[in-house]
């Protein structure tokens, strides 16, 4: 029985040892925290002053979910998702109030997707956001590099 016992544990003892590896290196994330002062210094601030239109290379839009039927962007015309697009950008730099810390309400949905990128090579993702079952943006939600911020559209209430 003993014996049986000491072949046991000397099989576990070489199969543990033939299969430990090393384990792989893990790559650890240091915060930016620059990135996450930006946001804290644009609380307050409009978002032409926060990222002045001239210092825009390009704004894709990169995802549509109009209201209604899913699949209806399909459908768009290249006019009008340029239109959708061109309207979108508009509310950003003209219709946002201040910014502010807090993201995405509950009762909000994401309606769109766009990409900013800057002539210094910094990316920006926003999500444009609607109240459930209405069909214009009521906030954005502007995605840095280790932050976030919201762009309320002004007009809108926030209850």
């Amino acid at each position: 029985m003993i014996r049986y016992l000491v072949l046991a544990v000397l099989t576990v003892c070489l199969l543990t040892h033939a299969t430990a590896t090393e384990p792989p290196p893990v790559e650890v994330k240091h915060l930016d925290y620059k990135s996450i002062t930006k946001a804290n210094d644009w609380i307050g601030l409009q978002f032409p002053d926060a990222l002045p239109r001239d210092s825009v290379s390009r704004i894709i839009l990169t995802q549509l979910k109009p209201v209604g039927i899913p699949g209806t962007a399909d459908e768009l015309t290249a006019q009008q998702t340029r239109d959708i697009a061109s309207g979108l950008t508009r509310a950003l730099f003209s219709e946002t109030g201040a910014i502010q810390k807090w993201g995405q309400l509950a009762e909000e949905g994401e309606m769109a997707e766009l990409v900013i990128v800057t002539k210094s090579g910094e990316i920006f993702f926003v999500d444009v956001l609607r109240k459930t079952g209405e069909e214009n943006a009521n906030a954005f939600i502007l995605r840095g590099s280790g932050f976030s911020v919201r762009l309320p559209v002004v007009g809108v209430s926030e209850d």
